[in-house]
């Protein structure tokens, strides 16, 4: 974009020069500056690396048509030092580190070096009378500010496009180091984060909130006999199960480990996680996954834990051992079963 301002401006502005019967040594920087720009366009358009090709461009112009446009202007009599001071706002925008820095004191200290030579030797510079300042001024600034203008919006956008993009991509991985890849489900890292949150919650308020933990049963028999890649869709399969069934924005589903899922209910007690269970159990009964290497059904089953904090003075970490503890039972009574942690009379 950048370099089209700079094309589009200078030939304006030579056009006006033209028709207003300027002296036309003026406009032979203009048309350079012309040149020059739509020649980086083309390169930029064959290179398709416009980056690399605005970066060349910008060490051009600061370094050779900057100091060549100011020794043939008229110096302070016109307006060429004043928006040369317009290159900063394109070198902070295409340049990034030290060659921002670099370039943005190279502007300042070629203007300094033309105002202090136009100050001690100012017959070296062109010579306007005073209708010719007036015009110059009436032209080229209005020019440049409504060129400016417009590429600050074009600047805007495609900054404002560039940072939803990055939050965007910083969202999606987030979610990916909170997420599972096979299951889709979340993980640990995002399970200790609501797992703290809804226990701090528990403890201010009271609001009670239940841990599940489900274990398949005979999954290592199921990968045995009919593979790992047939294992791996079990799990996704059963995880969108749990997606179904699990709708809460207070509740979340989690890959514990191997063929073990945790689900955190938040704002939910024993008897609430119980029938949420119940129902996780007929909806796997319907699916009637074939499971011919279990011990108990030719089906596929699960077997489930549950504990909900009863106790301000336990931690979270307890509130999943005693899920554990009650998921454990549930395998010793036979699989396909569900328990409850009740700490009154556990043991």
């Amino acid at each position: 974009y950048y370099m089209l301002f700079f094309a589009a401006m200078s030939f304006l502005i030579t056009v006006g020069n033209i028709v207003n019967g300027l002296e036309f040594s003026y406009n032979y920087k203009w048309i350079l500056v012309c040149l020059v720009s739509f020649v980086f366009i083309v390169l930029a358009l064959i290179t398709g690396n416009a980056s690399a090709v605005h970066r060349v461009a910008l060490y051009i112009i600061v370094w050779g048509i900057l100091p060549l446009s100011g020794f043939t202007s008229a110096g302070l009599v016109g307006p060429s030092l004043a928006y040369t001071f317009l290159l900063l706002i394109f070198v902070s925008y295409v340049m990034n580190g030290w060659e921002r820095i670099f370039l943005s004191f190279s502007v300042i200290f070629i203007n300094l070096v033309i105002t202090v030579a136009f100050l001690k030797h100012p017959e070296i510079f062109k010579t306007m009378d005073p209708q010719e300042q007036i015009f110059d001024w009436l032209v080229t600034v209005p020019v440049a500010s409504v060129f400016m203008s417009f590429l600050l919006i074009v600047f805007e956008r495609a900054y404002e496009k560039e940072r939803k993009l990055n939050m965007d991509k910083t969202d999606r991985l987030r979610e990916l180091s909170y997420t599972d890849f096979l299951t889709g489900l979340y993980n640990r890292v995002h399970m200790e984060e609501k797992l703290s949150l809804v226990h701090n919650i528990y403890t201010r308020t009271g609001s009670p909130y239940a841990v599940i933990m489900i274990d398949i049963d005979f999954f290592k028999k199921y990968n045995d006999v009919y593979g790992h890649p047939a294992g791996d869709e079990v799990l996704k399969k059963f995880s969108r199960i749990l997606k179904n069934r699990i709708i809460r924005n207070t509740d979340w589903i989690y890959r514990y480990g191997g063929e073990e899922f945790l689900i955190l209910l938040g704002f939910s007690d024993e008897k609430a996680a119980l029938v949420v269970t119940e129902e996780i159990q007929l909806d796997l009964k319907k699916e009637n996954i074939p499971h011919k290497a279990s011990l108990i059904k030719p089906y596929l089953t699960v077997s489930i834990g549950i504990a909900a904090a009863d106790n301000t003075s336990i931690s979270p970490k307890d509130v999943i051992e005693f899920a554990d503890e009650a998921l454990y039972r549930s395998k010793e009574k036979g699989r396909d079963i569900i328990t409850v942690y009740n700490s009154a009379n556990w043991n």
